[in-house]
């Protein structure tokens, strides 16, 4: 048998912030993706350390000014904006 428990948000943070870009939807979850993508490699560079992932995702979703009814190239561009601004690929 398997039972799950309510994930504590708090102390999975990134877990609260994904819960809420999808909530806010529109380009949020495109924004917390491209965050997540280039801070995790930064982590992995050895570049940033591990909670600066989600401070680092935070701080991106609470500047970002969302777009809704993204087409394709929309997505596209965002993804790349957020990347560029963390110093990503």
């Amino acid at each position: 048998q398997l039972s799950f428990e309510q994930a504590d948000t708090k102390v999975f943070r990134c877990l609260g912030l994904a819960y809420e870009a999808i909530t806010k939807g529109g380009s949020y979850p495109v924004v917390l993706n491209a965050a997540n993508e280039i801070l995790v490699q930064k982590f992995l560079g050895k570049e940033i350390s591990f909670l600066d992932i989600q401070n680092g995702i935070e701080e991106v979703l609470s500047q970002h000014v969302p777009s809704y009814h993204l087409e394709l190239s929309d997505v596209i561009s965002i993804d790349r904006e957020i990347r560029h601004k963390l110093g990503g690929k």
